[in-house]
This record gives structure tokens, C-alpha cells and sequence, in this order.
């Protein structure tokens, strides 16, 4: 080969250069993603000079440099991954136009490096990688996934990029991602490694308590979004701006049996959300909870500082705190049923005197708490003690069950819930006075009456009412406050005054009518509807019915045709004044209907107006004869006293009418082809016709010939 190559250098030079020489078979051996091998041929000459470029056209190269002759493969190291290199060489002693033909070759591909998830969000992470290792020209596919597979809620992006935003992820749920760089020459790099995130949790959100008691509750509240796996962080104080935590604990769900918490005392929670990566969340605060008040312990003695009067009652606290309020009853059954002969009011401290008792009876005594939200604890039995017997000197008790009567009276109606008792000698009297103002202020109405006497018994339970006398003292409209006096029977009476038990609301003033209606002109053959005009009112006690009726003749309120009726879409209240109708289908056919109005209010007050309008109806006969009917006036038999020979007064009038003017048999012969309850109707005229003449002593009317053609009807 050597000879070869030596006789062709010979040939060439003895021929006077006509065949120029460059090195030959130039190729890549192999490449990796930082190196690549070129070989060529060798030849005996002058060396070689071979240039590596990363574009073809060689404006820019990687490496121009000579080779020795003994050169035939160069080792290029450094080089960047996913990059087509370019190769040329020549013989050193040429110029640059004999060059070989260029060869190139692309280095492999490699994953990008530092895969990361620069930001976290509650569904979705952006994602970053770096682009150095591979040619600026490089594209990459990156992936995202909710498992490590990459087969949940995967997330694409592909592109000349080093970032991409991922989404459609759930709250609190780890995250995956690898990248691989798209390969120049059709090989794709592998995927890189995966690292993983996790998305943020929601803030909780809102709570609900449950199962509340006098020392603990369960608290839960809304995952807000986040899945069950999430995990929170619960924080309880019992002072709204958590100054003092009393504690805090982790949980693995969204709720919390919250234990050993203190009765009657107001507690403050509030939570976050960790999620897997321990990332926390912002606190939501909570609505406050009240712990019930617990029921009061015993304590020894319970009864002590007995007299015939009063007996002094005791109990422990049982962890409530200083604030919280007590309330003991006494009673002469030890069921506790009937009267409550205790304080009857609530008061702080954990004893209480019960005066005001009878001498000489046994009493039962208990006790009970209640919470800031006057939610009211079990109650503790406190035992009996039996008040030393002597003289009635107690004042009798008085029950207030009543408050105020809020209902206006137009009479003496009320019934009043205000019992009294006295267990010594036994209930005597009671009296009432009536005042314009409350503790005996204002006028005084009525000074002491009595109400209700000889009782002759240790109760009075029954609701009474004020004495006639009394309440037609009262001013309508005037607020009239009602104060009882009890009195016992012991030979020097005691008494006990309850100011103010009730208050009383008197109305007197009927309602209001105002008549603005117009009756319809002339005979009706169908309902009008709603276009009545007549209005109600009442200004104090408000209405509370409206109703109207029809009658047959003038002035007949209440109706012999229809009673009182309501009002078609009335509704109580202080007026009513839209327009309405009246039932035509129950009102009477060829007749008058004489329409009367009632209000009513909310005191018993009644007002009626009688004949407010008038219905002219007639759905069997249209009327054709005189015009005094046709312009809708009634005949003698629409007015009282009307006769109609027999028939109901004003039932046959439009009829009559027409026979008189023409005759029966004309008018016969214009009711032709009419209905046939209409002819039966005609023949029923005929015959109180003919009987109305007979007893007016007229005799029959005689019946008229068939006149000739041509001829006048006489």
C-alpha cells in the first residue's frame, strides 16, 4: 500500500500537479454525549489538517488543527450532547478547497439535569430543568403525575423550554415529574430521574359542634376540598384572642372529642391543615362553644336555718365557675308538683334563703344550674325540712303566668293566668287596680276592686277575668297596666300586692266602612267578577273578618238569600280596600239582590252597612217589552209588597211584563224554539195569570182570534 501511495505521489508530481489528492474514507467511528472518533485513510505525505465544527457551513469551528502524517483517527472530548458535529480534512501542504467532503454526526441526547418543582400550589406545581448539557436547539418532553408510573392525572409539555406549569392535581397529594430531551437524530434521551412534591392543603373550613356537655363536646368542621389522608392541627384556648393556649394537638381527621373541659366556660378553637410535605395552612378561627353549666353538687348540710318562715339552702359549685347562676324550688309535694314556693328567680352563689313560707309544713327543696345561654342543668334534690308550726304570718304567694295581655278587647273577655296560694290559713280575697302607668304611675282608672271572693282554699288556679265595672273604666287606646292585692284568712289578714301582673288593650270603635261602590245597570245574565268598591278599615284592633250578604228586599243585613259570606280575598290587617266580588251563582234569578257588608276587628267590634249595592239578575229570559226593563228598573214586584199572584215577588215579574204588553199568545210565539224548561216556565205564567184575574174579579182574559191577513193585532 505504502508503494502504492508513494508511486501515485511520484505520478503526480511528474505530471505537473494534475491530480490533486485529499485524504480518503473520512468517517465517525463512534460518539458519545461528550465525544466523538474520526478515522481516515492513511498516506504518506506531508500531514494533515482537520477541522470539527458544530454547523456546516465551518463559519465557526470547534477545532482547526494540523495532524501528523502518522495521524489516521482523532479523539474529540468536551462535546455537547445532542449536537450534530461536522468533520473535514485535507492534506496540511493543500489549501482550504481541498477539503474532503464534509461528514457529520449527532452526539446522543442525554436526560436534563436538575429536575425540580420550583413552586406548589393547592392543584397544580411549576416545574423547571436545566438545558446546558444538551444543544440550544434541544426539545424536551416533561411529565407530571399524581403516582410514580405516570398513569394518574398525567399532565404534558414539549417544547425548546427549561419550564412548564402543571395542573389538574388534588390538594395534598405528592406529585411526580421526569423530563427527557427529544434526540436531533431521532433517538430520545431516557426520562430523568423523578423527583416529587406535594400540593398544598386548603385552609379547614367551617364547624359544627356536637355533643356539648359540662366538660367536653366534639368539634368537626369541613375539609374544605382536601382529601382524607389530610392531617390537622387543633388549637384551644379559653380566651378569644388565644393569648393562652390551653392546648394544642395534631390530628389525623377534620374533627375532634374534646375532653376534662370546665362547665359553663366559653372555649375558642381554631385549626390548619398540614399537608404531606408538612407545609402548613392559615389558621380558620372557629365560633366560640359554651360548655352546659354542671349540676350542682352536694354539700352537708344542705338545709339548714330553719324557722316557721324560711329555711336556708346549700350546695358546692361542682366546678362551675363563680358567674354561674342558681335556681331552688320549694314545694309541699315531693314530685314537685303545683306550686313553686322557692325565690322563682335565678341568682349566682351557691346557697340561697327561701323565705315567705308557711309554718308548721313540710317542704322539698331542689336546685339546679344554668349556662350563659340560660341552658338550665339536671337538678340536685336538696332533701325536706318541716317549718316550726305557729301564728300565719306569711303574706299569701302570687303567680304571674300572664305578662301582658296583647290581644285589643272590645268587652271584658281576657282570661287571666295569675294564681295565687297560702298554705296557713288558706286564700281569703283578691282585688285589682288599674293605672295609665306602670308601678302605680299615670291616672288611676280603677282603684281596688275585688276581683274574686270568698276563695276558702289554700290555691286559686283558675284564669279569671277583669270585672265588668273595671274594664268600661279602662280608655280605649290607653295601655292600662293591671295590679293584683291577695289577701289570707288569718285573724290579723295578710296581703301581698303584685304590681303590674298585666297590662290591658281596649278598642271600642267599630271599623270603618266606605261604600264607593256603583250597582250595575240593568239585568245580569253572568258574574260582573271582582268590581266592587267598598272598603274596610280599622285603625286600632285591626280587621279581622269582612264579610257581605244579599237579601230580598231593602235594609234585610245578614240575608234571606245568602248569609254572611267572606269577602273573596280578604286578609286581616289594618285595611282592605282592593275591589271584589260576590258569589252570582247562589244570588236570585229575575229578581233584586240587595247586597249588605260586615267588618269586624281584631277586638269583636262589628259595624254593617246595609245595601251597599244592588244585583239585578236574570239568566233564564231576555227582556224585550217595556222600556222601563230594558234600562233595568224593577216593577211593582221588585218592591216590597210587590204581589205576583201567588209566585214569589219579582221571580215572574220580567215574564208578566211581557205577556201584559202583548198577550200570551204573541208572547208565546216569540218564545218559540226556545229552551223547553223556558215554555214550561210560560205555561206556569199562564195559570197565575189567569188566577191573578180571577181573584182581581177581572175574570179570564178572552182569547184573541187568529186576525186576518193584513189585520191590526187589537
Amino acid at each position: 500500500m505504502k508503494k502504492l501511495a508513494v508511486f501515485l505521489a511520484f505520478f503526480a508530481f511528474f505530471n505537473g500537479g494534475a491530480l490533486a489528492l485529499v485524504p480518503s474514507n473520512p468517517h465517525f467511528d463512534y460518539n458519545t454525549s461528550d465525544s466523538a472518533s474520526v478515522s481516515w485513510d492513511a498516506y504518506v505525505g506531508p500531514g494533515y489538517w482537520a477541522v470539527l465544527a458544530d454547523e456546516g457551513t465551518f463559519t465557526t469551528w470547534i477545532s482547526s488543527e494540523p495532524l501528523d502524517t502518522a495521524d489516521t483517527t482523532r479523539v474529540y472530548t468536551g462535546l455537547k450532547a445532542n449536537t450534530t458535529y461536522h468533520f473535514k480534512i485535507k492534506f496540511a501542504d493543500e489549501d482550504d478547497s481541498q477539503y474532503s467532503t464534509p461528514i457529520s454526526s449527532a452526539i446522543p441526547a442525554v436526560p436534563p439535569a436538575q429536575v425540580s418543582f420550583p413552586e406548589v400550589y393547592y392543584s397544580s406545581a411549576s416545574a423547571q430543568w436545566s438545558t446546558v448539557e444538551n444543544s440550544p436547539a434541544s426539545e424536551y418532553q416533561a411529565e407530571a403525575a399524581m403516582d410514580p408510573a405516570f398513569t394518574l392525572n398525567v399532565s404534558f409539555s414539549s417544547g425548546a423550554v427549561s419550564q412548564a406549569v402543571f395542573g389538574g392535581f388534588t390538594p395534598d397529594t405528592t406529585v411526580y415529574l421526569h423530563v427527557r430531551t427529544f434526540g436531533l437524530a431521532g433517538a430520545d434521551s431516557p426520562f430523568s430521574a423523578a423527583p416529587s412534591t406535594v400540593t398544598l392543603a386548603y385552609p379547614p373550613g367551617s364547624e359544627a359542634y356536637g355533643l356539648v356537655s359540662s366538660t367536653g363536646l366534639s368539634v368537626f368542621w369541613d375539609g374544605n376540598g382536601n382529601p382524607g389522608w389530610t392531617k390537622y392541627e387543633l388549637t384551644v384556648s379559653t380566651e378569644e384572642g388565644f393569648a393562652t393556649v390551653n392546648y394544642s394537638t395534631a390530628l389525623p381527621a377534620n374533627y375532634y372529642e374534646a375532653a376534662g373541659l370546665l362547665p359553663n366556660t366559653t372555649y375558642y378553637f381554631k385549626a390548619l391543615a398540614v399537608n404531606g410535605s408538612g407545609i402548613r395552612t392559615a389558621s380558620t378561627g372557629f365560633a366560640p362553644a359554651l360548655t352546659y353549666a354542671a349540676a350542682p353538687a352536694a354539700a352537708s348540710p344542705a338545709l339548714d336555718g330553719i324557722t316557721p318562715t324560711s329555711v336556708e339552702t346549700h350546695w358546692l359549685a361542682n366546678d362551675n365557675p363563680g358567674s354561674t347562676e342558681y335556681y331552688v324550688q320549694a314545694s309541699t309535694a315531693a314530685d314537685f308538683t303545683g306550686l313553686d314556693y322557692g325565690p322563682g328567680t335565678w341568682a349566682a352563689g351557691p346557697a340561697r334563703g327561701v323565705g315567705d313560707l308557711e309554718s308548721g309544713l313540710l317542704y322539698y327543696f331542689r336546685v339546679r344550674a344554668r349556662d350563659a345561654l340560660a341552658r338550665p342543668s339536671p337538678w340536685l334534690e336538696l332533701g325536706s325540712a318541716a317549718t316550726p308550726a305557729g301564728a300565719d304570718t306569711t303574706p299569701p304567694s302570687v303567680t304571674d303566668l300572664q305578662g301582658g295581655d296583647d290581644a285589643w278587647r272590645g268587652a271584658a273577655s281576657g282570661a287571666y293566668r295569675v294564681h295565687f296560694s297560702d298554705l296557713g290559713s288558706g286564700l281569703d280575697k283578691f282585688q285589682v287596680k288599674v293605672t295609665t302607668g306602670p308601678a302605680f304611675s299615670g291616672a288611676v282608672v280603677s282603684d281596688w276592686t275585688d276581683a274574686v271572693t270568698g276563695i276558702n282554699s289554700d290555691s286559686y288556679v283558675s284564669d279569671w277575668t277583669l270585672p265588668a265595672a273595671v274594664f268600661e273604666a279602662i280608655e280605649e287606646n290607653v295601655t292600662s297596666y293591671v295590679s293584683v292585692r291577695v289577701y289570707d284568712l288569718a285573724s290579723s289578714p295578710n296581703f301581698t300586692v303584685k304590681e303590674d301582673a298585666f297590662y290591658v288593650l281596649r278598642d271600642t270603635t267599630p271599623p270603618t266602612i266606605t261604600n264607593n261602590a256603583v250597582s250595575p245597570a240593568g239585568w245580569l245574565a253572568a258574574d260582573p267578577g271582582a268590581v266592587f268598591d267598598v272598603d274596610f278599615a280599622d285603625a286600632l284592633a285591626g280587621l279581622a273578618s269582612a264579610s257581605y250578604s244579599a237579601g230580598s228586599v231593602p235594609g234585610l243585613a245578614g240575608g234571606d238569600i245568602l248569609g254572611w259570606t267572606a269577602v273573596p280575598g280578604f286578609a286581616a290587617g289594618p285595611e282592605y280596600a282592593a275591589l271584589w266580588g260576590v258569589d252570582f251563582a247562589a244570588l236570585r234569578d229575575g229578581g233584586t239582590n240587595y247586597i249588605s257588608v260586615r267588618a269586624v276587628d281584631g277586638a269583636g267590634n262589628a259595624r254593617i252597612l246595609a245595601d251597599v249595592f244592588r244585583i239585578l239578575k236574570n239568566t233564564v229570559l231576555r227582556l224585550h217589552g217595556d222600556a222601563g226593563n230594558r234600562r233595568g228598573r224593577p216593577d211593582d214586584g221588585d218592591r216590597p209588597g210587590g204581589r205576583s199572584g201567588g209566585v214569589a215577588a219579582g221571580t215572574l215579574q220580567p215574564q208578566l211584563l211581557l205577556l201584559r204588553r202583548s198577550g200570551l199568545r204573541l208572547g208565546l210565539r216569540r218564545l218559540a224554539g226556545r229552551r223547553r224548561h223556558a215554555l214550561l216556565v210560560l205555561r206556569r205564567l199562564h195559570r197565575a195569570l189567569r188566577r191573578r184575574r180571577a181573584v182581581q174579579g177581572r175574570g179570564p182574559r178572552p182569547r184573541h182570534r187568529r186576525p186576518a191577513h193584513g189585520a191590526a193585532l187589537p
